[in-house]
């Protein structure tokens, strides 16, 4: 009997933290917006986006090039690794979304300002695999 109570509690708790999502509604969740990038043959077919300050951001990216890719965020302090977001979350190691795969990632809320996003996949950002996030 104390296994059913568990699994009632259980999906109790899930079904209350997805009525909790639901009231977040579906761009991004309190306020945030939600971004859609495609990777093809070292590009993004997406390269200017545009989002609202001090927001959450959320980023679903998809792959549908033939070669592993990535997305970074390159978040302050600008040019310093450390402090970028990425899918995969190995990113920093080379490591790439495959080939119709997606994924989703979500950006802090962020001040005004650009911020560039790249592939880390070696080579990729050196061939031009870049975009720029406006957020004003």
């Amino acid at each position: 009997m104390e296994r059913w109570h568990r699994i009632g509690l259980l999906t109790g708790l899930a079904l209350v933290l997805l009525l909790a999502l639901a009231a977040c509604g579906g761009s991004g969740g309190a306020g945030g917006t939600t971004q859609k990038v495609t990777g093809k043959d070292i590009a993004y077919t997406e390269t200017q986006l545009t989002a609202p300050a001090n927001q959450p951001i959320t980023i679903n990216f998809t792959n549908s090039g033939a070669l592993v890719h990535s997305i970074v965020f390159d978040l302050p302090p600008a040019n310093d690794k450390a402090g970028d977001v990425g899918v995969p979350a190995g990113w920093a190691t080379g490591q790439g979304i495959a080939t119709g795969q997606s994924a989703t990632l979500t950006l802090p809320a962020l001040p005004a300002g650009q911020y560039r996003y790249y592939c880390a996949v070696p080579g990729h950002t050196e061939a031009g695999m870049v975009g720029t996030l406006t957020v004003k």
